[in-house]
């Protein structure tokens, strides 16, 4: 009998070890972090990734593992991490009720955004590097005009704490969990359009497919459920993870998805089976918060709530799966092929203009604002605070307006080809720039009714208005670059305000 027993225990044991492979050890540990980290992003074009700690820093690393520095910004942990498409940004959110934008080569702080109650917990931004998306547990997702020097753009209500949100690869929906059982997808005006519903316990964490065809959701629940993106129905279950799941992605080329657990395993999955491949055993009582992967498959990345403060940083694990798709490193990350803004064809983003935008990513301004909102929102203590006409002459939305010229009735229809010269009176238009320092040119004399204007008068008035527009571009352009110096001062003067206080006193809810 115990012979029988055992013989079957050995050949259940021999199947289980051939259906999948168990790395019990990571290659090597990204250290530099003082806590928990609780949040990875990857930019395949930089091959870079940026950890945030409850340590309140972020730390930069290459993908094979090299320390390159850390950020030191937040007052608070730092929850939720993301770049931008083309790799030239870091965005971070944290406990410190603020999200912040990152040159990614230098680390330097660009823009602060203040105006959330409470943790911001995910983030997420558009591919032509437009917008920004934060969520919060003041139940709340923020979007931010990057166009307009960060100005808070709609607020949308979701009525519970975010635990994660995505943008549809078209750009046209957003996708939330939150403290419901339902994954909601919004559209861009805030107006709910669907619920996918499955699952039996709150959503953790959510992940689109770059292929645009599937929909991946993690839950208290212990599953993964994959949904069809299209028609919101499920596709199957994944339901190997002992403990809750707290992440999900999938790979570049969509044919695998990896979770990660509390039951401190990683697991690696074939998208269009659901069969599972690979289980990566950090320690079961170390519960993996985050995930990332790398853009040729051959690295994960994991951060976990540690049991032992001698194990915090982040675990490197090298992917025996040599037999996959060795062209993954030439599929297009995200969007449609013809889509230059969500594909990653150039090294930057070009500029996007009415006449060539992309049909696949239509920019969410174009939604309907809510009655009330306003662009004027941005926390005046952390952000130098301009009016809307500036920051859109600024971003290169309209050109400033011309004050309205003083010409005598009695000599209008004689002085018709001194309009552009007269002296325009000072105060008359709130807008334009400072013409203190405008070189004022005296009008030409008119010519007399009917005269034609000989050719010396014409090459010289033409000289003139060449002399003008250049002295007014040289002025537009002093002036943009003095409000670009103050803002970034302010933005510094803020941000060293900041460190001078004590730390934070956030208790840290885990």
């Amino acid at each position: 009998m115990k012979k029988n027993l055992l013989l079957a225990i050995f050949i259940f044991a021999f199947q289980w070890v051939n259906s999948q492979s168990v790395l019990s050890k990571p290659d090597l540990v990204l250290l530099n972090h003082n806590d928990d980290v609780t949040s990875l992003a990857y930019a395949p074009y930089n091959k870079m990734i940026a950890s945030g700690s409850w340590d309140n820093s972020i730390n930069l690393y290459s993908d094979e593992g090299k320390y390159i520095r850390s950020i030191k910004k937040h007052t608070a942990a730092v929850e939720a991490l993301c770049f931008s498409r083309d790799g030239k940004y870091l965005f971070s959110g944290s406990n410190d009720f603020t999200a912040m934008q990152f040159d990614a080569a230098t680390g330097n702080s660009i823009n602060i955004f203040s105006g959330h109650t409470a943790n911001i917990t995910a983030i997420t931004v558009d591919a032509a590097n437009k917008y920004l998306f934060t969520g919060s547990d003041d139940g709340t997702i923020k979007i931010w005009d990057l166009t307009q020097s960060g100005t808070l753009f709609k607020t949308i209500s979701v009525g519970s704490s975010v635990h994660s949100i995505a943008l549809s690869n078209d750009g046209k929906s957003l996708f939330v969990c939150a403290n419901s059982k339902d994954l909601i997808q919004y559209d861009m005006a805030g107006k709910e359009l669907k619920r996918f519903s499955g699952h039996t316990d709150f959503l953790n964490a959510l992940a689109i497919s770059l292929n645009n065809k599937y929909i991946a959701t993690a839950s208290n629940d212990k599953k993964i459920i994959v949904w069809d993106a299209k028609l919101g129905s499920k596709v199957r279950e994944l339901s190997s993870h002992t403990l809750k799941v707290n992440c999900v992605i999938f790979s570049y080329d969509s044919k695998y998805i990896i979770s990660g657990s509390n039951d401190g395993t990683c697991r690696i999955w074939e998208t269009e089976t659901g069969k599972e491949l690979y289980t990566l055993n950090d320690n079961q009582e170390n519960k993996i918060r985050a995930i990332t992967i790398n853009f040729d498959k051959k690295k994960l990345f994991s951060a976990a709530k540690m049991k032992n403060q001698a194990d915090y940083g982040v675990r490197m694990w090298s992917l025996p799966m040599d037999s996959l798709d060795k062209s993954g490193s030439k599929t297009i990350i995200g969007g449609a092929k013809d889509d230059k803004n969500n594909g990653l064809s150039n090294t930057t983003t070009p500029a996007v203009t009415n006449k060539d935008k992309p049909k696949s990513n239509p920019a969410p301004a174009k939604a309907v604002t809510p009655p009330g909102s306003t662009l004027k929102t941005v926390d005046s203590t952390k952000v130098t605070q301009v009016a809307d006409s500036e920051a859109m002459i600024r971003a290169g939305k309209i050109q400033p307006k011309k004050a309205p010229t003083t010409i005598n009735n009695a000599d209008t229809a004689k002085n018709k080809t001194a309009k552009n010269n007269t002296v325009k009176p000072a105060g008359t238009n709130p807008t334009a720039l400072d013409t203190s320092k405008r070189i004022i040119r005296p009008a030409t004399a008119p010519q007399k009714p009917n005269a034609p204007m000989t050719k010396a008068d014409r090459i010289k008035q033409a000289q003139m208005e060449k002399e003008r527009k250049e002295q007014e571009e040289k002025e537009k352009l002093e002036m943009i670059e003095k409000q670009r110096t103050e803002r970034e001062k302010a933005i510094q003067d803020s941000i060293d305000e900041e460190e001078a206080k004590p730390k934070s006193k956030f208790k840290k809810l885990r």
